[in-house]
């Protein structure tokens, strides 16, 4: 498995998912402390806020994960997959625009990712990680 391929493709969901678990542990919060009378509703609110709150760390993790080992890269490969994965940049675009043949840009592409998944091995996250805690 490409763990790092599906890292790279799916940080803007998880931002977005991570984003909206922010909203809805506030409004889960905010009808918890306006139903405080309601029959079990305390205990049971609370705890629906706390499987939530650990979901939205979790997502926020793993942004933090892929975002610091993009950061740790040379500038040009973290640009590079910024454009490839993020943006959705299609590589023929971006031989034609630095005016390179494709397989030059597959091949740096190709270099980016294995620098991407070298700087995740070396925080401690390897595939096994991602999957115990992701898969």
């Amino acid at each position: 498995m490409n763990y790092e391929l599906i890292m790279l493709k799916s940080l803007k969901q998880i931002k977005r998912a991570a984003d909206g678990l922010k909203k809805r542990i506030r409004i889960k919060a905010e009808s918890s402390y306006c139903t405080l009378n309601v029959k079990g509703g305390t205990i049971g609110q609370i705890e629906e806020i706390a499987v939530l709150i650990e979901k939205r760390n979790e997502y926020e993790e793993l942004c933090q994960v892929v975002v610091g080992a993009l950061k740790s890269l040379p500038r040009s490969y973290c640009v590079l997959l910024r454009k490839v994965y993020f943006n959705n940049v299609p590589c023929c675009k971006i031989a034609e625009k630095y005016n390179t043949s494709r397989s030059t840009v597959y091949r740096r592409v190709f270099q980016a990712r294995e620098a991407f998944k070298d700087a995740l091995l070396n925080g401690g996250y390897d595939e096994r990680w991602f999957m115990e805690n992701y898969g």
